[in-house]
């Protein structure tokens, strides 16, 4: 499972070790928490001075996440807030 930063609001921090060739040592217990797999693929980006490292999810991953996570009860009635904010209700 892919943990998002939606889904996941808590911060994590650690001292990670840089080797010889740049190589960053990611504890086990933070590449679980994020859902880094060995040999998976991950996004770095930097924003100002900080390095951002994302995993990049599998097809696999994907495709067995769930596309929505509101119920049809939630979902009509945010349908429904839309349409009347917009004047085209009913």
């Amino acid at each position: 499972m892919t943990v998002h930063p939606s889904d996941e609001q808590t911060l994590s921090e650690a001292i990670l070790t840089v080797g010889n060739k740049g190589e960053i040592y990611i504890s086990d217990a933070l590449r679980k928490k994020v859902g880094m797999r060995k040999g998976g693929k991950v996004r770095a980006r930097v924003s100002g001075y900080r390095l951002i490292i994302e995993p990049i999810p599998t097809l696999e991953e994907l495709v067995k996440a769930p596309l929505v996570t509101k119920g049809a009860d939630v979902v009509e009635r945010l349908s429904e807030k839309a349409q009347k904010e917009e004047g085209v209700y009913g």
